[in-house]
């Protein structure tokens, strides 16, 4: 059997130096032209990935970029808000200071409200007291009684009968040992 072996496509017999053996010159052609299109492959390969690494690194870059840009403007507004978290709690110290303010002032009003309570009582005590006494100086009729609470030390109660522009009957003057009106010292019946 006979092998022909052609030259390859683009190269003619006269590349084949004479003498040379055919086969092997053939075969190194062949050879030269699978290297000259790896070789070509490559360039191509490179050209695209330069073109690749180019385009990334730019786009990469626009990244970083904006995400600079992101977090300086992020920060900002931290600075920002850090400002108005410091002006709240400043807010928040005088709403502090005015609530003890507040309570100290509550404790006061709840003092004089005790201190209330108790005059009050002393108060009801001397009117039962009084009651029982006018009872005892008031022993005549009578259907409208004026009293008048108006002075210092003094109270004076004037008994009538036939209403308020009616005649008077009986007059008493109570007399206490001071203006709190909490002890009676004489007390006179006309």
């Amino acid at each position: 059997m006979t092998l022909y072996v052609f030259p390859p496509q683009g190269t003619s017999l006269v590349d084949i130096a004479p003498g040379a053996d055919f086969a092997t010159e053939t075969t190194l052609l062949l050879i030269k032209g699978y290297v000259d299109g790896l070789e070509t492959a490559v360039a191509s390969t490179n050209t695209k990935l330069d073109t690749l690494h180019t385009d990334i690194g730019t786009t990469i870059a626009g990244y970083v970029d904006g995400l600079e840009t992101l977090v300086t403007s992020t920060n900002t507004k931290l600075d920002t808000l850090a400002g108005y978290v410091d002006q709240i709690e400043g807010y928040v110290d005088g709403i502090e200071t005015a609530i003890a303010s507040t309570n100290t002032k509550l404790d006061t009003l709840a003092g004089y409200v005790d201190g209330l309570e108790t005059l009050v009582g002393t108060t009801n005590t001397n009117t039962a007291n009084l009651s029982r006494l006018q009872g005892s100086l008031v022993n005549v009729a009578y259907d409208y009684v004026i009293s008048n609470y108006a002075g210092a030390t003094s109270d004076v109660h004037t008994y009538k009968t036939g209403g308020s522009g009616g005649t008077t009957v009986k007059t008493v003057t109570i007399n206490y040992t001071d203006s709190t009106k909490t002890v009676i010292s004489t007390v006179a019946a006309t």
